[in-house]
């Protein structure tokens, strides 16, 4: 079953995506719902994969290296959670 279909079946509630009236189904809407949502979140994770980790002169290497390691760590989540 693909995250779509379990999605569909367990999450999705017609009423919170009122553009789906335009469709000839349900389901077509919910798959251009399903769509719009994945491009969001892959837009979200490609700006945290831009965003700088050493942007403040104050950072100390061990910082920098750090904050690299969160936001690899917060990517790797999101990924695996929401793709």
């Amino acid at each position: 079953m693909s995250k779509f279909d379990v999605w569909f079946s367990d999450s999705f509630r017609w009423w919170d995506y009122p553009q789906i009236n335009a469709f000839p189904s349900l389901e077509e809407g919910a798959e251009c719902a399903w769509d719009y949502q994945q491009e969001r979140i892959q837009e979200v994770i490609e700006r945290l994969e831009e965003y700088p980790c050493c942007m403040s002169c104050y950072l100390s290497v061990a910082e920098m290296k750090a904050a690299k390691q969160v936001k690899e760590k917060f990517i790797s989540i999101l990924k695996g959670e929401l793709l």
